[in-house]
């Protein structure tokens, strides 16, 4: 999807942040490696998923606020749902490739975890109903468990930016209150055939995806852009301060703090909790304030990200697959020298990353090509 602004023009910045934020989970759905200590999670109250979603919403409302604009709402409704369909097609895709992958790790090593862990058990022992789950999105297996989210909320994005670009703040507060409500127990689509619910509730996360369409709206239509407030950069630094301070056990010298803290509640990542997006938005602002994005695209690996980035869905599609390589090179050297967390995120995770990176190369060499021969067919027949 294609994040444009005001001009039409791709937004470089945002490819950037998409794109490091594709680095992060690909390197966080390898546990155990050395650089997973290093990313976002690790050093406050929100992770990658956040901005993942915000996003998101943000760049339908770049990409699709031109069709609202002048009432074709018809382009919206047919690009949200051939987007739909992708994704829904990548998803099924993904797992089935995930299913296979584990089944084989399991026929080379008779390690059962590879038929067991993160919801796989169902497939192996029920597989004609597990499918049906899975089809209909009621089963989903750990580390594959956004697009289904994903998945819902550019299914319903017509008519959420059909509001949202009619009336931005009241569309706001009505997602407020949705979010509210979902804090409650169970209020979540259910889970099948497995009980329980959701991974990711998308009555409590289509909040991020609303307050980033928003966002895209102002910039969009009114060609607003976030204020720079010095009240609201000191809340801002004072939150993502404490949540360091907290997440890192005030860097090693009060052990337990984390623990005590995270033990009162509060920072559930289901339903999203406040103070998970609170954090999130706080550090967001800093960012955009300190515009760190487009100081980093002065360098090579800043617009290495950028081009990562412009291919997202791709390239989030490798790197899932990837980081289940890469859990499966984890259990199968677990108890050698080769399982080290320091080997792995030194030459698997940077492995990876590379290939991510030349996915996206190559992906972009291709558009490129492709571009270059309409321009020329069309001065042709011109």
């Amino acid at each position: 999807m294609t994040a444009s602004g005001p001009g039409n023009r791709r937004i470089a910045a945002i490819d950037f942040w998409r794109g490091l934020v594709l680095i992060v989970i690909f390197i966080n759905h390898i546990p155990g490696n050395i650089v997973d200590r290093l990313t976002p999670r690790n050093f406050g109250f929100s992770d990658s998923t956040e901005a993942f979603v915000f996003i998101a919403g943000l760049s339908v409302a770049l990409a699709w606020g031109r069709f609202t604009a002048r009432g074709d709402t018809a382009s919206v409704v047919d690009r949200a749902w051939r987007r739909t369909s992708l994704l829904y097609m990548v998803h099924l895709l993904l797992t089935f490739t995930a299913i296979a992958l584990y089944a084989n790790a399991f026929v080379l090593t008779g390690n059962e975890s590879f038929l067991l862990d993160h919801g796989r058990d169902v497939i192996f022992e029920e597989p004609a109903t597990a499918l049906l789950g899975i089809v209909f999105l009621g089963h989903q297996l750990g580390y594959y468990n956004i697009l289904p989210l994903y998945i819902l909320l550019v299914f319903l994005s017509p008519f959420i930016l059909f509001a949202v670009w009619r009336a931005p703040l009241i569309s706001l507060a009505v997602s407020v209150a949705i979010y509210i409500v979902a804090q409650l127990p169970q209020v979540n689509l259910p889970s099948w055939p497995l009980p329980g619910l959701w991974a990711f509730n998308p009555f409590a996360w289509q909040f991020a995806f609303v307050a980033g369409m928003v966002i895209g709206v102002l910039w969009k239509r009114d060609k607003l852009s976030l204020p720079a407030s010095r009240p609201l950069m000191i809340v801002s630094t004072v939150l993502v301060a404490f949540g360091a301070i907290v997440a890192t056990d005030a860097f090693g010298f009060a052990p337990g703090l984390f623990a005590a803290v995270y033990g009162l509640g509060g920072f559930d990542k289901t339903d999203m909790s406040v103070m998970r997006f609170m954090h999130f938005l706080a550090l967001a602002y800093l960012v955009t304030q300190l515009r760190v994005g487009e100081q980093m695209l002065r360098f090579q690996w800043g617009r290495s990200l950028a081009l990562i980035g412009r291919h997202g869905l791709a390239v989030f599609a490798l790197g899932s697959v990837l980081s289940s390589a890469g859990q499966i090179y984890t259990a199968l050297t677990e108890g050698t020298r080769l399982a080290s967390g320091t080997i792995t995120g030194l030459v698997v995770v940077p492995a990876g990353i590379m290939c991510l990176y030349w996915f996206a190369r190559f992906l972009e060499s291709r558009s490129s090509r492709a571009t270059a021969t309409a321009t020329v067919t069309t001065q042709t027949a011109t």
